[in-house]
């Protein structure tokens, strides 16, 4: 995670490249309640943001070991995305505008038994698609995104 400080210089310059996992088990989606900002207490895909000189793949076993406990080593790119966190949302000086870079990942049930939280996640949930639409809670980017691929 990047500390509040370098992650306002950042964002005052510079786009945030990250990457989001769309993770299916049984035609269901695995969304985590972000306990941080952006989208704090909100139901998000697994994601994170893609550091200095790391290749696609080692963010996404990076960032899926750490926030679940697991290593996905089959994904497969859908889409990017743009959008922007206001201020008020991030928590942070200034608006932060990432480019995601959207994978699908399909889990088998070995790793759905492994999955574990970590301390930026307070609950793992798994909607059907309709749910997830339904849901308050959930973040409006994945929302829109779930309509528009899926």
């Amino acid at each position: 995670m990047i500390e509040k400080d370098k992650l306002n210089l950042f964002a005052s310059y510079l786009p945030v490249v990250s990457v989001d996992l769309s993770i299916k088990y049984n035609n269901m989606f695995l969304l985590v309640r972000r306990n941080n900002y952006p989208a704090k207490n909100k139901f998000c895909f697994v994601g994170g943001i893609v550091q200095k000189s790391e290749k696609i793949g080692q963010a996404i076993n990076r960032i899926s070991k750490r926030e679940l406990n697991i290593v996905i080593k089959d994904f497969k790119f859908l889409t990017y995305r743009q959008f922007d966190f206001p201020k008020d949302f991030s928590n942070i000086k200034n608006k932060i505008s990432y480019l995601s870079l959207c994978h699908e990942v399909s889990l088998n049930k070995k790793q759905v038994l492994n999955i574990k939280p970590n301390n930026e996640n307070t609950k793992i949930i798994y909607l059907s698609k309709k749910e997830l639409l339904l849901k308050n809670n959930v973040l409006f980017q994945v929302k829109r995104f779930i309509k528009e691929i899926y």
